[in-house]
Order: C-alpha cells, then structure tokens, then sequence
C-alpha cells in the first residue's frame, strides 16, 4: 500500500531533516500544502462526476421523473422470470362472459332441433334439457329528442296589448339543452377527459347534436355549479377521515371559465378514502394547495410523496409512498463504493415488505400477522439508514 505524504515525511529522522537547505523545506512545505490543495479539489470534482452521472442516468425507475423522459433505448426493470408458461395456468377457474339476466332480455328467441342426427328420427320437444344461452348485445338506435317551444303572442282586444305566455322567460331562461345532454357533456369533458372539439364530434357523431364549443363550455360550467353541493359534501368527508391517500399531478388549465386570465399551470389534486375519492383542479402546487384538498385542520393520518407541500402535516402522520422510496433505493443502489451496497440491502428490504403485502392481499396473511412480519424490516431498514 503506498504510502501518503505526511507518512513519507514522519518517516525522515529530525537529523536528516536537519541537514536539509531551509530553501529546499520552504519548497517541500510549498509542494506539500499545494498536494493537499488539489486532492481537496479532485475530490469535490469526483464528487461533482458522480453527482452529474447520477442526474443524466435518472429515469422514471430511479427517480420520479415521468416515463416520457426516459432516455431513448430505456428498457424497465422487468419482473424476474416465474418458469411458468403465458396464459391460464392449471387449475384456474378461468372467466367467461357475463350474461345478462333472462329477465332483463328485450326479447327470448327458443330454437329447437328437429331431426335426430343420429337416427333421423323426429324430435319431441318435452325431451328437452338444460338450454344453452347465448346472448348478442346490441346498441339501440339513438335518435336526438327535440321539442320545440311555440311561444303565441295574443294581442287584448280592450287595450291592444300583446301578451305571451307567462312560463316563457321560465322556459327560456333553462337554456337550449336538456339536463341528459349537459349530463353527458359533462361525463365526455371529466370522467372521459375529451377535448372540447372531441366532445362536440361526438355529440355530433353518437347523438346527431350540432353545438359550438362555447356551448360546450357552459354545459360544462352548468353540470359543475349541479353538483357542487355534492362535492362539497365528499371533500368535508374525506377531511374528516382518519387515513387519507393524496396526490397531485400537472394539469392543462386555461381560461375557459373566466378565472384564469394569466393562464397559470393548473394541477389536479386527488384526495382518496376506501369510500370516497375526490379530484380537484387548483392553480397550485404549494401547501396552501394542499391544504385546501385536506382542509387545515385537518388530524388524520396521509399516504403521500415527500413533496414539501405536506410537510405541515405533523411526520407521525405520515406514510410515504412506498413506490417513492423504491425509486430512491434503486438510485442509490447504482452509486459506486458502499452506497451501492447500502442500496441493494434496502431493496432487499423493499422486495421482502412487497412480498409480505401481496400475501395479505390474498388473504395469507392476517393484519396482525402483516404488522409483526413487518416489524424485523422497519428495524432492519432504520439499522442500514443508521450505518449510511
């Protein structure tokens, strides 16, 4: 092993450095301070090297960066080979297609053999068994329902006044679309995520209604401000919930309702409970944000990333998202020297957790037994953090 350079120095007897010029110590010192000053800066360069490899190797498998910025040629992790063949295995049950009850049948057609293909003989119908079913769903034909308003005006004989009907600034004042055709506009636009070009061609298309984007978006402010008694009420229950998963994501927002004149990058927010799950659409990313999905005081508990928005929420009530860290153990698990074995023992760690999970989740292990087998890795997972 070679030796450093205070070694080599302390090696040398206080005579022999006694016989050394003191032009030639001035120089030793000079060199020695200057040695010590560049192994300085090669090691913040070589931390500064790993630091950039680290960023142009992050992928969405090592870091939550989106699949769609994975370097070309990026290939997933794919999960490790079962030695069993693709498809069904023996022993599964297998599904078959769902039939609808006979009942709900718009109309039963009964087909029977006639003929024996056996013996040629004619068949008698009370011999009959068990029917097999088959059923062909059809789509009925759809054909867009218009009612047309004739509103009369009807002139008094005694003082020439013209009068209307008096429902009509009622009527009219409802708007040129039926509530099952705002349902279905809104339904396009939320659960279908449809532009509003997309939505009219299909309204175009599928019910035969001509409408301008315009329209379109009043129908979608309408069914919004119909149902906004109901959100408001599942956002007040999930705030009150003990365990609560949120998330938050970009979201293409511009000005189409009046209340984002600069146009700011929308985000939607999702809040979910085993009951409830709410979505909402805010102008932001920050605490406050997130804190209007929540609610400020809200006590509960949250699954969530480590994104600084949540950070008011109290660290005992936290679960991060275990997915997250998974990404975070890979990264480091493709470091050099010991982090990479650091990685690699809590990845260890990760697989044992998951696969205790999906044991649970098929009913092989209790809750209980979930909580004590998970115990021995939350002790090992501190253990490596500790020693990292």
């Amino acid at each position: 092993m070679e030796k450093t350079v205070p070694e080599l120095m302390a090696a040398i007897s206080p005579a022999e450095w006694a016989q050394v010029p003191g032009s030639i110590l001035e120089l030793i010192y000079e060199l020695v301070g200057r040695m010590d000053q560049f192994e300085q800066e090669i090691g913040e360069l070589r931390t500064e090297n790993e630091l950039l490899k680290e960023q142009l190797a992050r992928t969405s498998a090592n870091s939550s960066q989106p699949p769609s910025k994975n370097p070309q040629g990026f290939k997933p992790n794919r999960k490790e080979p079962t030695g069993k063949k693709r498809g069904g295995q023996l022993g599964h049950s297998g599904h078959e297609r769902k039939l609808y009850p006979t009942e709900m049948c718009q109309e039963v057609i009964n087909h029977y053999p006639q003929q024996c293909s056996g013996c040629g003989g004619i068949l008698e119908i009370e011999n009959n068994g068990q029917a097999y079913r088959h059923q062909v769903v059809e789509v009925p034909p759809v054909q867009r329902l218009v009612i047309e308003h004739q509103f009369h005006p009807i002139t008094c004989t005694c003082c020439v006044q013209e009068n209307q009907a008096p429902e009509m600034t009622e009527i009219i004042g409802m708007g040129g679309y039926g509530p099952r055709t705002a349902a279905y506009v809104g339904l396009f636009s939320s659960e279908y995520r449809q532009s509003y070009r997309q939505i009219r061609a299909l309204m175009q298309a599928v019910f035969g209604i001509e409408m301008s984007v315009g329209t379109i978006n009043r129908l979608r402010t309408e069914v919004s401000e119909a149902v906004g008694d109901g959100v408001t009420a599942a956002q007040h229950y999930i705030q009150q919930q003990p365990n609560v998963g949120v998330d938050e994501t970009g979201f293409q927002q511009r000005n189409g309702d009046g209340l984002n004149a600069t146009k700011t990058s929308g985000w939607l927010w999702v809040a979910v409970t085993p009951l409830i799950q709410s979505f909402q659409v805010i102008l932001s990313r920050a605490s406050s944000a997130a804190q209007t999905v929540l609610g400020e005081t809200f006590s509960g508990s949250i699954t969530s990333d480590r994104r600084r928005a949540y950070n008011w929420v109290d660290v005992n009530h936290r679960q991060l998202c275990w997915a997250h860290l998974k990404r975070d153990f890979i990264q480091i698990s493709e470091r050099v020297g010991a982090w990479a074995q650091i990685g690699k023992s809590l990845l260890e760690q990760e697989k044992e957790l998951f696969n205790l999970w999906h044991k649970f989740r098929n009913d092989q292990l209790t809750r209980s037994e979930l909580k004590e087998r998970v115990e021995p890795i939350k002790t090992e997972v501190l253990s490596i953090l500790l020693e990292a």
